[in-house]
Order: C-alpha cells, then sequence, then structure tokens
C-alpha cells in the first residue's frame, strides 16, 4: 500500500511520514503533486491546422525528385502548407523521402 492510499485510509500526514520513512514535507508536496495531476484535462476545442499533404503528394513528391534540394521550408512556402516542419519531416519521412533538410540545419531524428 502507498503513501496516497494510506492517506485515503484516514492516517495523517504525520503518521504516513512516520510509516514510509519520509519527512512531512515530502508527503505534503506528494499531496500537492496528486492534485496537480489530477486536475490536468486535455485541452477543449481545436488544436491547430491539420496538414492535408495528401492531396498534395503527387505534386510534392514530384517536386523533390526533380530538386532534391529544396528545403523543409521551400516546400512549406511553395505548397503553403500550415504546419511546422517537424510535421513535413514526418510526412515525407512515412512516403519515403528523407534527403531534404531545413535551413536552420535543424536534426529531426534527435
Amino acid at each position: 500500500m502507498g503513501v496516497v492510499a494510506k492517506l485515503s485510509d484516514g492516517y495523517s500526514v504525520e503518521q504516513v511520514a512516520g510509516l514510509f520513512n519520509l519527512s512531512v514535507r515530502t508527503v505534503y508536496g506528494w499531496i500537492k503533486l496528486q492534485r496537480e495531476i489530477v486536475d490536468i484535462k486535455p485541452r477543449e476545442g481545436v488544436s491547430g491546422p491539420k496538414l492535408k499533404p495528401e492531396s498534395q503528394k503527387a505534386e510534392i513528391v514530384k517536386l523533390i525528385e526533380t530538386k532534391p534540394e529544396l528545403t523543409f521550408e521551400d516546400i512549406k512556402a511553395q505548397f503553403k502548407l500550415e504546419c511546422c516542419l517537424k510535421t513535413i519531416w514526418n510526412v515525407l519521412t512515412r512516403w519515403g523521402h528523407t534527403d531534404q533538410k531545413s535551413h536552420e540545419g535543424t536534426d529531426f531524428n534527435k
């Protein structure tokens, strides 16, 4: 049985601290942390624009095959994609195209 369970069973903070050889301050910190974690909820509403590259897949693939020097930034600008560069990298990787680079030198493999 853990610290939180003992507290739920009616033990005092001091008793729990003694049982588990913890400081009272540590137990209070864990109580606070539990409250914060319980209060975490997913964001409500729309999280942002979704990339819909599938409709442009043929054009994007043709362009990067004819101009492999294009960067993620170039692709984003050319096709007016409203997403981050990591999303473009993810999509191109899924399509089997991993040679593109970023102007910023970002390494998305890390």
